[in-house]
């Protein structure tokens, strides 16, 4: 009966002990959760306001497919404002501009 006993006080710590463990791993997943949740918040409030404008100047379209568009405007702005770009209009323009009047006598 000892023996029985002793066996029997083991497995009841074993499952203690996994039961803490779950326990454990399910405090863990709730704060995993609450993490993403506020990642997501975050990344919500950032992508707001360029929701707007999407939907609002695209308005027809599915707000992914309107950020899409708005996006890629974005991105041909950046290209057309590149320093290259901007340097070699820049350039043209100085050189287009009209000579300086000479003056008499040099």
């Amino acid at each position: 009966m000892n023996r029985l006993e002793s066996e029997a006080s083991t497995l009841r710590q074993e499952v203690t002990r996994y039961q803490s463990q779950l326990e454990e791993q399910a405090r863990g997943s709730v704060e995993r959760e609450r993490h993403h949740a506020a990642e997501l918040a975050k990344l919500n409030a950032k992508l707001e306001p360029f929701i707007r404008v999407a939907v609002a100047r695209y308005p027809g379209l599915e707000v992914e497919d309107a950020l899409g568009k708005l996006r890629n405007g974005i991105e041909e702005v950046r290209a057309i404002a590149s320093p290259p770009v901007l340097s070699y209009v820049s350039h043209l323009v100085q050189a287009s501009s009209p000579p300086a009047p000479r003056t008499r006598g040099a």
